[in-house]
């Protein structure tokens, strides 16, 4: 019975996840209208790869599906001259309620707002992506999860430097959250992690490492910090006011280097070369005693 159960289990995971892998196609795209129209057309699974620079006329939007984006080392970017909005979403890239969302091999630059958005418990992991020249932020997390695997971040905002937002719009009830999974470089050293402030709803958020993670965030006083495998601090956030974070302590996260064994004193005296001898001459002599032992035991 137990392995007629275990058959049946299996079985049923076969007919219900196989399907799914053998179904996931790849697109090729290389226009702005290819690019937005498999934001309704594709399905969990599936990866929208770029032949060439596109210049989006509106943002593109998923929510509800697992979908990946393989930028091949080319851009995506705004249409300056052809750009259009039906909601107040400036950014070039989000992911909304459970969706998630993995960008690699791509630069996002001259967004309106911010190069990608995770939104309402949208998830969005950043593999070998570059953003630079965003006029709001590089990357926005507003109720929702940023992954870092490998991120660039170059000049964002158009004041001060503002690379990787936590925020929380009014009418959201997720908790924003960042994640180390990898490594994060900026240009700039100031807002690398930005905490947005004059924001009521951003009451909490959380901060996360995997356990591979080469780079690690944590919280230093009322501040994040990025530091590197060293322990370097790199990169140090606004003061998070009234806000409560969730997430390792730096204290506990960096080990002290523990004070360094003072080596013996080498003793003065010469040595003669019998004294590397004395070990085996004691473990000799009562070797010599057993056997001698033995044979007069055996003799009796």
């Amino acid at each position: 019975m137990k392995k007629l159960t275990l058959f049946l289990i299996i079985l049923f995971a076969v007919i219900v996840f196989v399907p799914c892998l053998c179904n996931a196609e790849t697109y090729e795209v290389n226009t702005s209208e290819d690019f937005l129209e498999k934001a309704n057309t594709t399905v969990s699974g599936d990866t929208i790869k770029l032949t060439d620079n596109v210049a989006l006329t509106q943002p593109f939007e998923i929510v509800g599906k697992n979908l990946t984006i393989d930028g091949s080392s080319f851009t995506v970017s705004r249409n300056t001259n052809n750009w259009s909005t039906t909601s107040n979403n400036g950014t070039l890239i989000t992911v909304g309620a459970e969706g998630k969302l993995t960008l690699k091999n791509l630069t996002l630059t001259g967004s309106a707002k911010y190069g990608a958005q995770a939104y309402n418990g949208g998830h969005i992991i950043l593999n070998g992506v570059t953003v630079e020249n965003c006029a709001y932020g590089g990357v926005l997390s507003n109720g929702g999860t940023i992954e870092v695997v490998n991120l660039h971040l170059g000049k964002n905002g158009t004041g001060d430097n503002n690379g990787i937002e936590i925020a929380k719009a009014d009418e959201l009830t997720t908790t924003p959250k960042l994640i180390m999974n990898g490594k994060l470089s900026s240009t700039e050293k100031d807002n690398v992690v930005y905490i947005a402030q004059n924001n009521p709803q951003l009451k909490e958020f959380d901060i996360e490492n995997t356990d591979n993670s080469e780079y690690k965030v944590a919280i230093s006083g009322d501040k994040v910090v990025v530091i590197d495998e060293k322990g370097t601090v790199l990169f140090t956030s606004n003061a998070a006011d009234n806000i409560e974070v969730d997430g390792v302590q730096l204290a506990d996260l960096v080990k002290k280097e523990e004070p360094k064994k003072e080596t013996s004193k080498k003793d003065p005296t010469p040595k003669t070369g019998v004294e590397d001898y004395t070990a085996f001459a004691i473990l000799a002599l009562i070797s010599a005693f057993f056997v001698i032992f033995y044979l007069k035991k055996k003799e009796v």
